[in-house]
């Protein structure tokens, strides 16, 4: 979609200067309420110290200690415990809720059942209808759990393609939550049903993206619009509704609560600009790792653009994150897509909104309009279309509390 290297890195930058005066704002907050145990490296030789707003300049987070210090923040203030939001989200229940969701509002049924004799016991057989003429449009096998030698990520993998005129096609969502155990259902934090959300939005796109070809079928998209889909399916948590109907506590059956849920809401933006920060800066770092030129120092280049573009990250020159950047055997210089299809993706979501997030009639037009064509029309060209207009930061940059 972006064309060349070139727009990618306009957009980048952008979005960097935009995120970055958040970021600041949201490091003093943290730096003014620091753990005991935490200190900021030395600058200027300025005395060691939690920062006040006067000293803002004197000291940087060190990058191990930066989740630590989130975390602490985020339960002295926000009085949130992922483990005891994980009690209203039982996994099996939570799913199917999850699929009535999915069936109302792209005008599908779905049919959960056992299967035999795949690879592992632990795998479900999900059968997916148009609701209109029942018409089977595919299967989906879901391997939920954890277990010795499995691919330790979750990711969707297309194993027979959508293609007009022929048969149901295959699709496998890979996941590793929580298993049962004897006193204890599955329980998904958040964060885990908001994965399921995501992959599940990759595998509908792949059953529902049935074209003339294979090869443009279903995910066979442009990698910068591959992730659209499954990102702007995420936003369905983002709506207090639709937390309420999908949260049920595994031993009584009651809902979120309505101040859990602000709470949960108002923490998407808690370090928003933090987050935005972070990722221009390795979408950029992979452009520059790729772009023209076969001597390149990568220390130097990472050293760099950390110190330019995450000031109030301390740079540790023993640290080789790079030898470890998987998206860069994967993705190439192409990581700038999750934001490129993060931008998109909520601009496509505040257009549903309008219409409800459970209408099948803007839904349909959604699977017609952009998951139906699958790679076979211009990603731009689809969106415009699905939007009635030309795309438009404002509803990403909204989401993330960034002016």
């Amino acid at each position: 979609m972006a064309k060349n290297p070139e727009i990618a890195k306009t957009f980048l930058e952008s979005l960097h200067e935009k995120a970055s005066k958040k970021a600041q704002t949201e490091f003093k907050k943290l730096c003014c309420d620091l753990p005991e145990s935490v200190e900021l490296t030395i600058l200027r030789q300025a005395p060691l110290q939690k920062l006040g707003t006067q000293q803002d300049d004197r000291g940087k987070i060190n990058a191990w200690d930066l989740n630590y210090v989130k975390n602490q923040f985020k339960k002295k203030h926000f009085n949130i415990d992922a483990q005891k939001i994980a009690e209203y989200f039982p996994a099996e229940k939570t799913i199917k809720k999850l699929l009535t969701i999915y069936g109302t509002f792209l005008n599908l049924k779905f049919e959960v059942s056992e299967i035999q004799n795949l690879w592992h016991e632990d795998t479900t057989l999900i059968t997916v209808y148009n609701k209109s003429n029942n018409k089977l449009l595919g299967y989906l096998i879901v391997d939920m759990h954890p277990r010795k030698n499995k691919y330790g990520h979750a990711c969707q993998m297309t194993i027979v393609p959508a293609i007009k005129e022929q048969g149901p096609c295959l699709a496998i969502v890979v996941a590793n939550f929580p298993k049962s155990t004897a006193t204890k259902p599955s329980l998904l934090q958040l964060k885990d049903v908001e994965t399921f959300f995501h992959e599940l939005g990759h595998a509908l796109h792949a059953i529902l993206g049935r074209t003339a070809i294979a090869s443009f079928s279903g995910t066979h998209v442009k990698t910068d619009f591959v992730e659209i889909p499954s990102q702007m399916l995420e936003e369905w948590l983002s709506d207090k509704t639709i937390l309420k109907k999908i949260s049920s506590h595994y031993q009584t059956g009651e809902p979120l609560d309505d101040t859990t849920i602000e709470n949960i809401l108002k923490l998407k933006q808690f370090d928003s600009g933090d987050f935005l920060q972070r990722q221009c800066y390795l979408s950029i770092l992979a452009l520059e790792y790729f772009a023209p030129g076969a001597d390149k120092n990568p220390k130097e280049l990472r050293a760099h653009l950390i110190n330019k573009m995450r000031p109030q990250i301390a740079y540790d020159e023993n640290d080789n994150m790079y030898a470890s950047f998987g998206h860069l055997s994967g993705y190439g210089a192409k990581y700038y897509s999750y934001m490129w299809s993060k931008v998109y993706a909520l601009d496509m979501f505040s257009k549903i909104k309008e219409y409800g997030l459970l209408n099948p009639e803007i839904g349909q037009r959604y699977v017609d309009e952009v998951l139906a064509k699958g790679g076979s029309v211009d990603p731009n060209i689809l969106i415009k279309n699905f939007l009635e207009r030309k795309p438009s930061q404002q509803a990403f940059l909204q989401d993330l509390g960034i002016e």
